[in-house]
């Protein structure tokens, strides 16, 4: 609450609620904070582009490297590097296998192509299939996605709150305050 007073001849203006809060509070505050931004960013879906959008590439296994951000690989007659992603889905053994085992059997993949100012390096798969074995469909790696979505925007609901009630008592205390 605002309090004008009069002092030297000047109005000064003095919050004095802002004195009685707990440093706990801003800290809690920015929980929320955080929590905001993560149900933003589960608003978007990243990495799954629509069907009409993915372009197709097939050729045999030229190399297969396992990293922190996913499964890199390329193909033969492609000069594309193709990335399918660690946050995909679940199946990433599945994947790596079928990958490591094509041998001579041709691999076919829908990927994102590149477009505008994307500078990414490796293109992210949306579907995969080796010969005539489909390892990971489009429907498949759509309804992960979809999963994944659902779940982080039950967490960042659950934070939201958290954070909000948190703020309540960290700002203004659990019990009124005695005048």
């Amino acid at each position: 609450m605002a309090v004008t007073y009069v002092r030297n001849g000047l109005r000064h203006m003095s919050f004095k609620s802002i004195r009685h809060l707990n440093p706990l509070g801003f800290i809690i505050l920015l929980a929320l904070a955080i929590a905001v931004v993560a149900m933003v960013a589960t608003q978007r879906n990243e990495g799954l582009a629509p069907r009409a959008a993915l372009a197709e590439a097939s050729g045999r296994v030229q190399s297969v490297r396992v990293n922190d951000e996913g499964i890199d690989f390329s193909l033969e007659g492609s000069d594309v590097a193709f990335r399918y992603p660690l946050n995909a889905d679940d199946r990433m053994e599945r994947v790596h296998r079928a990958l490591r085992s094509a041998g001579t059997r041709t691999v076919t993949v829908l990927y994102l192509p590149a477009g505008g100012s994307d500078q990414q390096l490796h293109r992210p798969v949306n579907q995969l299939a080796v010969g005539d074995l489909m390892v990971r469909s489009y429907a498949q790696v759509k309804e992960s996605w979809d999963r994944r979505r659902i779940a982080g925007r039950w967490v960042a609901g659950a934070m939201l709150v958290s954070a909000l009630g948190l703020a309540w008592v960290g700002l203004f205390g659990l019990y009124p305050r005695q005048r």
